[in-house]
């Protein structure tokens, strides 16, 4: 699962539904206060079929997919090892 919100970002759009109907759920429900963050600074923008990503989030696309790997890894089940990506 880490794996495919990671490859998502290289696609610049993806929706949360494809990932739903993958895995029998939606990660965005379980990283919100990290997508408003991302949001914020002007990364991504949420728009009804999913996320995008901004011409900001283009340039610094490998570091917003590290950002939401990490943080649905993190809710998920929290790092005891200090990982990283």
């Amino acid at each position: 699962m880490i794996r495919e919100i990671l490859l998502c970002t290289k696609l610049f759009s993806w929706s949360g539904e494809e990932f739903e109907q993958k895995y029998g759920f939606n990660y965005l429900n379980f990283i919100g206060a990290t997508v408003k963050k991302l949001e914020n600074e002007k990364y991504i923008t949420i728009c009804p079929k999913g996320v995008r990503l901004t011409q900001k989030g283009i340039v610094f696309g490998d570091y917003v997919g590290m950002v939401l790997a990490s943080s649905f890894k993190n809710a998920m089940a929290p790092d005891k090892i200090n990982f990283t990506y």
